[in-house]
């Protein structure tokens, strides 16, 4: 989400952060199949350098959980910065990309058009249409037509928020969640490092309390926020069935 919120404001610096977001969500797959090995590991061996090995990997691997939702904090204050210091702020006009430089627009003639729109699978704007109607009566220049799937932004990022409230609105959807799914992973993160001592007090993170709330309660109420922030809308990179 943070990537697309930078791509809807800035699409033409979008590219950076689509690869650095990218690359990150790519690397929890190898990260995983390591910490499911660990574990299988450790139900077959019984030699403590192995063991300790494993556990190394764990808690390497927990720390990258830990880092992997904090990203979108930092991408979206950049977003933030990037539109306030630009003319206008937050209220001043969005920076689009062109249908040229689209890349879900795709030139085609009014055959194709007409056959493809036919089949329920593409849509068209109406200043397209009103373009593609004049195609008989304007010989001497050359038609174009642009098709996009149904449903599909322009941008390919979703619908730009308009108003300083959306932007701010759509800000604390993606920071919020963050902000709990990464004290949430913290909080494992400590649970793994725990050591126990005889003698020694148990920490706040150990507690059932902090098991409840810091882990089942913050998922719950992020996916509540998800939920009620009406994601689609927001975000529509996903076609309209």
């Amino acid at each position: 989400m943070s990537r697309r919120f930078f791509g809807q404001l800035h699409p033409h610096h979008a590219v950076i952060v689509e690869r650095l977001i990218t690359g990150s969500v790519i690397a929890i797959l190898p990260t995983l199949v390591m910490v499911i090995t660990t574990v299988i590991q450790s139900y077959l061996t019984h030699d403590r350098h192995i063991l300790s090995i494993d556990r190394t990997i764990r808690l390497v691997v927990s720390c990258i959980f830990t880092i992997l939702p904090f990203i979108p904090i930092p991408v979206v204050c950049i977003v933030l910065g990037l539109k306030m210091a630009s003319p206008g702020g937050l209220n001043g006009p969005n920076t689009t990309i062109s249908d040229e430089e689209s890349p879900t627009n795709k030139p085609n003639d009014l055959e194709g058009f007409e056959l493809a729109n036919s089949s329920g699978m593409l849509s068209v704007d109406n200043d397209t249409l009103a373009d593609s109607a004049t195609v008989g009566e304007k010989k001497d220049s050359p038609a174009q037509v642009t098709m996009r799937q149904r449903g599909e932004p322009e941008t390919g990022f979703g619908p730009v928020p308009a108003s300083r409230k959306a932007i701010l609105e759509t800000a604390a959807v993606i920071v919020i969640p963050a902000i709990l799914l990464t004290f949430e992973q913290g909080v494992r993160t400590a649970q793994a490092f725990y050591v126990h001592q005889p003698g020694q007090a148990i920490p706040w993170y150990m507690t059932k309390a902090a098991f409840w709330i810091c882990i089942f309660g913050l998922e719950v109420v992020s996916v509540l926020i998800f939920g009620l922030a009406q994601l689609p809308q927001r975000f529509s990179h996903l076609r309209i069935l």
